[in-house]
């Protein structure tokens, strides 16, 4: 495959991936519509986002698994048939607890199966400096989605109301098919190659494990996964990027609401969501630059960035003024330079075939504690 059909690729999956999961991150902009569409409270209104997020992001370490097994084709036309479907028919949804299942689990799903799908097609397509800006420049896809979406759902609601906004958003998800093609036509060429001789000797113990009974087998691939996989180093990164993107997430659940309950207005509400998503992205291209440029310990980042969130936090919660809010949340975005840091990390940190693994395993323990943080 040559460099401008590779960067082909990434670009029009780059698109597709700012427009399915920046919208996990920027759906509560609708949250009021929906809570006075649907006449319900504010926790089970909350609960739709919370679960979209939750189980989209949750569902990423099964999504590297499914993708390993079933194949990048199989697995992309999956997604596009949950994503599209699920949005398209809460169209004629008449109760919020149909929204559970139709947005937050089955949209969720796709959502996961496509976010973790295009990650295995940069690990298996670059390699290198290249591979890292590109797992760099995917993280920052909801961050993107940020400056736009709240403003794009304001209007396709005030226009279409919140079901036609939903019937909106399903259609523009069917060109998630376009891209499922376009790998199913290049499909040789996105099979997975071990890139050292681990790999070389993973196979080869493959080989030789094929001929035992199944029951051993299985049990000797498990211990082969998670011996790759759970590596002190991992594991401290899982636990510190877990924490921090679970309560973020959580937080950006009510984020509108909040700027509402401080006594910000619509118009003030969506610039603090513009503000943190642009820091975010600036957080996101410093942790970059560090990692690529400067010779400095990059296990170091995301406590360094965790504690600016911290610090963001409380600048929030003491606020009474909107510059100072906005400062808070500014803070705050420094918590998705984690979860580009950890991204990146992962890549050179775990053998090639578990990266999509490794990076879904994290995303999805934030998403588990930030859907469980959602409802409370």
């Amino acid at each position: 495959m040559n460099q401008s059909t590779k960067w082909l690729y990434f670009w029009v999956g780059f698109v597709l991936v700012t427009l399915q999961f920046g919208l996990v991150f920027s759906f509560g902009a609708l949250f009021t519509s929906i809570r006075d569409t649907f006449q319900t409270d504010r926790p089970t209104t909350a609960t739709v986002h919370a679960l979209l997020m939750g189980i989209s992001t949750s569902f990423c370490a099964v999504s590297g698994v499914i993708i390993n097994k079933l194949g990048l084709p199989v697995v992309l036309l999956v997604s596009s048939i949950c994503m599209s479907s699920g949005f398209a028919v809460s169209f004629i949804v008449t109760d919020i607890w149909y929204l559970y299942a139709t947005i937050s689990i089955l949209g969720g799903i796709g959502i996961s199966l496509f976010y973790i799908s295009f990650l295995t097609v940069i690990n298996r397509t670059f390699k290198g400096k290249r591979r890292s800006w590109c797992i760099l420049l995917q993280s920052l896809c909801p961050s993107i989605a940020g400056l736009f979406y709240p403003y794009l759902l304001d209007v396709l609601d005030s226009k279409y109301g919140v079901r036609g906004t939903l019937l909106v958003i399903g259609g523009v998800f069917c060109n998630s098919f376009v891209f499922s093609l376009m790998i199913w036509l290049r499909r040789n060429n996105l099979t997975l190659q071990p890139e050292d001789k681990s790999g070389e000797q993973e196979k080869h113990c493959y080989n030789t494990i094929s001929k035992k009974p199944r029951k051993e087998q299985i049990r000797v691939n498990v211990e082969s996964f998670f011996k790759g996989l759970m590596t002190k180093r991992y594991i401290c990164l899982l636990v510190a990027a877990s924490i921090s993107l679970g309560i973020s997430d959580a937080f950006l659940d009510f984020m509108f609401d909040i700027s509402h309950w401080k006594g910000f207005d619509n118009s003030e509400a969506k610039m603090v969501f513009v503000v943190y998503n642009l820091c975010s992205i600036f957080f996101s291209i410093i942790v970059g630059l560090i990692q690529q440029v400067l010779d400095i310990d990059t296990y170091l980042l995301p406590f360094g960035l965790a504690l600016f969130a911290c610090i963001g936090c409380l600048i929030v919660i003491y606020a009474d003024t909107f510059v100072l809010y906005a400062i808070g949340l500014a803070c705050m975005s420094a918590v998705i330079g984690i979860l580009a840091c950890a991204s990146v990390i992962c890549a050179d940190l775990v053998r090639h075939e578990l990266a999509n693994v490794a990076i879904g395993t994290i995303v999805t323990f934030a998403g588990a504690l930030s859907a469980g943080m959602g409802p409370i």
